[in-house]
């Protein structure tokens, strides 16, 4: 996908670099979850922000505010104050929209590019995992040099093998699973879906070559919940366009996927199982799902914050799989509350409603984009990532807003 043409060189490599950095913030092992690396973001787009003299809309400021408010009542109500993680809502927040508004439209084509060069990576180190001793001579020799700097204090959380560029995730080895550079199987699913997402928008079809590589590579993750939504955007996409032979393709992959669904245990089973073992274990997302939505009813309009109040007020001496969640949707419910939540998925659904408007591709598929969204949140916790706050702003880049302020 191109990039608008009018930036310089050098600007499309500072905006591919912090891009990328905040992907690998959000996913990649080695560098996520880095409170170093969002500091450094923050200061680096603030001051391209001025460099660039980039006008700060009234919507950054909307957000802010509801943010704030939210968690000052957490603060009053539940009285457990933690600074570095409440300032830390607002830096993320702050390089985040600046991100999103100094790549303006080229937002989406260099997500997708990314993607693109990340998924040919996979593919290649993916197909050559399948020679023996390939895997294990990068797991003896070449993966202990990329040991993290930027470990985290949760001890609970072992990050995977890796290089950076490839993660060398257990499932690579006992599953045939491919992990591209992102923590796991299911998480790189996620990205994909998104770069799926934003390229038929903005190219209006299926069937270029980076779609191509987009859908092989969600097919090598062998993820439950990428697997349903590449279903979802098959069906979106063949059900509306007029071509006979697209409703007839239709037909075929539904009758395609009914039959997979019923015979791969990775898809019927697993939701069964996980379903039946929801009042067990946390590791499941029926579970996760349950054990936050405990918490929510308890305080389903503040929610209860992201920091020493997160489990309901209750103090634990070590991480466990007690504390462990994985469901996106009721992770930000439980920290949060619905305000919030529904606020977010709403700007969910906008951002690609202007996108769709921009690329002037179909009135239906800003619809589509929020369930897949939604089911991919059901599956991992994603809400929480630095990429996906940049759904709260990204509708920008493609209306105009009335109120700007310029630095």
């Amino acid at each position: 996908m191109k990039p608008d043409s009018t930036t310089s060189k050098v600007q499309r490599r500072i905006d591919y670099f912090i891009l990328l950095l905040l992907i690998a913030n959000s996913g990649f092992p080695f560098f996520s979850g880095s409170e170093f690396i969002q500091i450094f973001l923050f200061l680096f787009t603030l001051g391209l922000v001025v460099k660039r003299k980039v006008s700060i809309d009234q919507h950054f400021f909307i957000v802010i505010i509801i943010f704030l408010v939210v968690e000052i009542l957490q603060i009053a109500f539940y009285g457990m104050f933690n600074y570095k993680t409440f300032v830390g809502t607002y830096v993320k927040l702050s390089l985040i929209y600046f991100i999103v508004k100094l790549l303006d439209k080229n937002f989406v084509s260099y997500y997708v590019n990314i993607l693109y060069v990340l998924s040919i990576i996979g593919l290649f180190f993916y197909i050559f995992s399948f020679i023996p001793g390939f895997v294990n001579f990068f797991l003896s020799n070449i993966t202990p040099l990329f040991k993290s700097p930027f470990e985290g204090k949760i001890s609970f959380y072992e990050k995977a093998p890796n290089i950076i560029i490839y993660c060398f995730d257990s499932s690579l080895i006992s599953d045939f699973r491919n992990s591209g550079p992102f923590w796991e199987p299911g998480a790189f699913a996620v990205f994909l879906s998104i770069a799926l997402l934003f390229n038929i928008i903005s190219s209006g079809t299926i069937t270029n070559k980076q779609n191509i590589v987009f859908i092989v590579s969600i097919l090598t993750t062998i993820s439950t919940a990428g697997y349903i939504a590449l279903f979802l955007i098959f069906v979106g996409y063949y059900t509306f366009d007029k071509k006979i032979s697209s409703k007839l393709l239709m037909i075929i992959i539904v009758l395609l996927s009914v039959t997979l669904f019923s015979r791969l245990d990775f898809l019927k089973v697993k939701i069964f199982e996980d379903i039946a073992t929801a009042n067990e274990t946390t590791s499941s997302r029926f579970g996760s799902a349950l054990a936050d939505y405990q918490l929510f009813v308890k305080s389903p309009v503040i929610g209860w914050g992201r920091g020493d109040a997160r489990y309901g007020g209750k103090t634990f001496l070590k991480f466990s799989q007690e504390e462990h969640r994985n469901n996106g949707i009721f992770v930000l419910l439980a920290t949060y509350g619905i305000f919030i939540s529904l606020i977010y998925f709403y700007l969910i659904y906008k951002s690609f409603y202007y996108m769709v408007q921009n690329w002037e591709y179909g009135t239906w598929f800003p619809t589509i984009s929020l369930v897949i969204v939604l089911i991919l949140g059901f599956s991992q916790g994603i809400f929480s990532l630095p990429f996906f706050y940049s759904f709260l702003f990204l509708f920008l880049n493609f209306k105009k807003p009335r109120t700007q302020i310029s630095f």
